[in-house]
């Protein structure tokens, strides 16, 4: 709900997960999300919800709906995220997770 309006959030995301064998067991070691793009809509046809746009300026475009329905609820959302709108670091995340997978094989 945001301002008592239904809504769906959709974060369109690639997640890369890192995986170790471990005393005979497969563990995942870590999960690094890199946002691509989201979006806000009502859930139920015919309502309306008004998201002022310079409520959104502080967000970046990657994960900005998401950051924006949750910084409503009271989190804070970094700005340093791995997303499709900053291509150097999620260049960079991939090429440590590449270095990564070799170092372990």
């Amino acid at each position: 709900m945001l301002d008592d309006v239904e809504v769906d959030v959709t974060s369109c995301t690639r997640i890369l997960y890192r995986a170790e064998r471990r005393e005979g067991r497969w563990l995942i070691v870590s999960v690094d999300p890199v946002y691509e793009r989201d979006t806000l809509v009502t859930s139920l046809p015919g309502t309306h919800l008004t998201v002022d746009a310079d409520d959104l300026v502080a967000f970046r475009p990657s994960y900005r709906m998401l950051a924006y329905v949750l910084s409503r609820r009271g989190y804070r959302i970094g700005d340093d995220l791995y997303g499709d709108d900053q291509p150097r670091a999620a260049a960079e995340l991939h090429a440590t997770a590449l270095a990564w997978t070799r170092a372990r094989t």
